[in-house]
């Protein structure tokens, strides 16, 4: 029974990268002698570079067996150097292997994640990017990559970052954005069904949050809630009809793809019409966030304080056209110089809501946004930059343009995005011969991101 506790607690050691020929025997004398506590050495090499390890082991009553409850490691960045030393454990840093524990004390570590913390990949798409890094260099590779996807109901993103070991430091400078934009749904009444109306429904609810979804009751099981319960039988009875089906296929795509039990909603012709839709992809420089790439994918207006690959320091925005591809096989972009944070805080305040506000509100658009803010306490509506015309698009909860004259200029004509204008071809046509101008006369009083 002994060898069996010695071979497992040898295979975890070697896992973690602790190997010497003596340490099984080591173990064993442990079992033998009934000891309480017992600590073995090991030196690990890094080329010029060393790690002392003082493990430490205790007996384990539950188990009858001892178990690795930290160690001590004392690095050297050569033979000369002063000594940097950190205990690990369960109650410490945790427990990591040798290669985790080198890129950390060396400093490695830090250096690579205050390269990729800029892209703000916890922000979005959320990902948890330090336990993700650490993963990627326990085994200590030349190089690496950093995937991650999420859909959104804009489109399927997906991003990858390389990166590459360079005179033994981690480093990235470009990575790979891709979106599957999903095409505007041409809404209609099926079965007595607005579409429109249960599209409304479904952007209430944040679909990836089970907390939003669901009731858990005290034995851990859970149930959808009732409000889920009724989309999903509206989006049953959109699908009895040959036209409606294609509308439910294109919902469930938008809002339900890569969610447990509701993907497996998704049908067979849903997942062919996916596969055929075009795609976006750039390649940007690692200064570009994650969350300003997806902006830019969705034709979103970004600003920049320097317009790469423009050889000036002047800020501007960029709007990229995706209809069209260079000599050189890359989408082409507009620039729009001025417009910048502080104008956008100026519009902003016409809206009334909070210095705080403006200020967070602001950083938001200039980063390609589609911001939502309650207005009056319930009333939803999204903002968005449109540096051509020096002013923000405002939108109903729906999408639908709410045409509002910032500028209070007479001749002001709205000139919208070319994603919002081509969902709402109709609206914008309508809109357009009345020349609504209007001004908010009532205070904003909650910003939120959508």
């Amino acid at each position: 029974m002994n060898e069996e506790k010695i071979a497992a607690l040898v295979t975890y050691l070697k896992s973690l990268g602790f190997e010497k020929p003596d340490f099984e025997e080591k173990i064993r004398q442990a079992f033998e002698n009934k000891l309480q506590q017992f600590s073995m050495e090991q030196t690990v090499l890094f080329d010029s570079e060393s790690i002392k390890f003082d493990l430490n082991f205790w007996w384990d009553y539950q188990f009858e067996s001892f178990k690795l409850v930290k160690y001590l490691a004392a690095y050297m960045a050569s033979p000369d150097a002063e000594m940097v030393c950190a205990e690990y454990g369960p109650l410490a840093r945790g427990i990591h292997n040798v290669n985790q524990v080198y890129h950390d004390l060396s400093g490695r570590f830090e250096d690579l994640y205050d390269k990729v913390f800029p892209l703000e990949l916890s922000y979005f798409p959320g990902m948890e990017i330090y336990p993700v890094l650490r993963e990627h260099i326990a085994s200590n590779p030349d190089k690496f990559e950093i995937r991650y996807a999420k859909n959104e109901p804009d489109g399927f993103f997906q991003y990858v970052i390389p990166v590459e070991k360079l005179n033994g430091q981690y480093t990235l400078n470009t990575y790979t954005a891709t979106l599957v934009p999903y095409p505007p749904i041409e809404h209609a009444v099926f079965n007595g069904i607005d579409t429109s109306i249960l599209e409304c429904e479904m952007s209430r609810i944040n679909w990836s949050n089970r907390r939003e979804t669901h009731i858990f009751q005290g034995d851990l099981r859970s149930e959808f809630k009732l409000k889920v319960l009724d989309i999903i039988d509206k989006i049953d009875r959109l699908a009895m009809e040959p036209t409606g089906a294609f509308i439910a296929d294109q919902l469930k795509l938008k809002y339900w793809k890569d969610i447990p039990l509701l993907e497996d909603t998704l049908t067979k012709t849903a997942l062919l019409y996916f596969k055929n839709l075009s795609k976006r992809k750039l390649i940007l420089p690692v200064d570009y966030s994650v969350r300003i790439a997806f902006n830019a994918l969705c034709g979103r207006a970004i600003f920049r304080e320097r317009i790469n690959p423009l050889m000036d320091n002047d800020p501007g925005w960029m709007r990229f056209d995706f209809s069209v591809k260079s000599s050189n096989g890359k989408y082409s972009f507009e620039v729009v110089r001025g417009f910048g944070r502080k104008e956008v805080e100026i519009l902003l305040g016409c809206l009334s809501m909070p210095p705080k506000c403006n200020w967070v509100t602001a950083i938001d658009l200039l980063k390609g946004d589609r911001t939502w803010v309650t207005y009056d306490g319930e009333k939803k509506i999204y903002l968005e930059a449109n540096p051509e015309q020096k002013t923000i698009n405002v939108y109903s909860e729906t999408m639908a343009p709410i045409m509002v004259n910032f500028l209070l200029d007479p001749d002001w004509t709205p000139l919208l995005s070319r994603e919002v204008a081509a969902n709402n071809p109709k609206k914008m046509e309508r809109k357009s011969i009345k020349k609504r101008r209007i001004l908010p006369d009532k205070p904003i009083k909650q910003a939120r991101k959508r």
